[in-house]
């Protein structure tokens, strides 16, 4: 057989299934079993309880809150003495605002006016005196724990003369005798919870939440600031919520207010508002925000327990400067969900996939 004759072979053949009719009750009752079952899957399932018709777009959106409150140190909720220091949200969150998240203050360390110079080192400083000063060998050295530079000096009373010559010593509730010299701001940071400012009052300060959400392949908008009892106020639990509520949420109930362990050491809440939303039909109205509130930072055997960070402010010079540590709840919006629509080329795609099943009725 020639090239031509092969080719002609290979290509130019027409193959067709071949039918036969077989006359079996056993057969026929599970061949038309198997095919109700497939139709029942394409249409019950696939289609209707999996909304197969409907096309799908994830949501995308951004949150923004609003605090009030007010606190205060050295009080306690539901009595006035008059020697309170009176704190509003102005001055307790910190920053002003942020993207999709907040931190409120609830309670402080301060360390006013620091100044450039040299003075003993804090409590992570190595000890030092007449019979073990090993400080000048760490002269000019950059220590992290330090919080400065290392002069070589020795500020003990063993040593005479006194080397250290700063008037900003600290005199704060560590021993700073006996430390080894650094140059930093001066007096250095305290550090030491003991002197801790807390905030009375906290949990009572409102979040006013406001979502919004798109879903861009429908062309669709939409907020949780729906004036929804005709009021033209916010609504509790929709989109107004007090840091007590949310952190009884987060908790599942075991914590229902800022309590001493959150006040002192903080806590980080993950807020979600999911958003699920069916626009067939005139379901418009339903597209509300479902809540998922959750502790993240209370993991066992963390290092890291709690929220703080560190804070300065100087004066016009930037000679002087109040150093705080603060200590407070910071909650994170994030936003999940997915909107659906009718869409006939969806169905029929669905439709079309879910035929290809009736295939295996017949090979059944």
């Amino acid at each position: 057989m020639g090239c031509k004759e092969k080719l002609e072979d290979a290509l130019c053949v027409y193959k067709s299934t071949r039918f036969i009719r077989v006359r079996n009750k056993k057969l026929v009752i599970v061949y038309y079993s198997a095919l109700v079952l497939v139709l029942i899957y394409i249409c019950v399932y696939t289609i209707y309880i999996d909304r197969g018709y409907q096309a799908t777009d994830p949501v995308t959106g951004t949150t923004s809150v609003k605090l009030k409150g007010t606190g205060s140190v050295g009080g306690t909720t539901g009595y006035y003495f008059g020697n309170e220091t009176v704190y509003d949200a102005m001055d307790l969150v910190v920053p002003s605002i942020e993207e999709n998240a907040f931190f409120v203050t609830t309670s402080m360390i301060l360390t006013p006016d620091q100044e450039r110079d040299t003075c003993p080192g804090n409590k992570d400083v190595q000890h030092c005196n007449s019979t073990d000063n090993s400080c000048p060998s760490k002269k000019g050295l950059y220590d992290p724990m330090s919080q400065g530079i290392y002069t070589g000096n020795c500020c003990s009373d063993t040593i005479s003369p006194f080397q250290c010559t700063s008037t900003l010593n600290s005199t704060y509730p560590y021993d700073a005798a006996d430390r080894c010299e650094v140059m930093a701001w001066c007096p250095t940071e305290i550090d030491s919870k003991s002197v801790a400012q807390h905030v009375e009052n906290i949990g009572a300060f409102t979040v006013f939440v406001k979502v919004d959400v798109a879903f861009s392949a429908f062309g669709k908008t939409r907020s949780n600031t729906m004036d929804k009892d005709g009021t033209g106020l916010p609504v509790d639990g929709y989109n107004l919520f007090s840091l007590n509520e949310i952190i009884g949420n987060a908790t599942g109930g075991k914590i229902k207010t800022v309590n001493e362990d959150i006040q002192t050491n903080g806590a980080i809440i993950l807020m979600e508002s999911q958003w699920n939303c069916n626009f067939t039909g005139n379901n418009d109205d339903d597209c509300n925000p479902v809540w998922k509130v959750s502790r993240i930072d209370s993991e066992p055997d963390t290092i890291s327990y709690g929220f703080n960070y560190r804070a300065v402010n100087y004066d016009t010079n930037m000679n002087t400067r109040l150093l705080r540590k603060l200590y407070g709840i910071r909650v994170v919006y994030t936003v999940s969900g997915m909107g659906r629509e009718f869409s006939f080329a969806t169905l029929t795609v669905t439709f079309g996939a879910g035929l290809a099943y009736l295939g295996v009725a017949a090979f059944l």
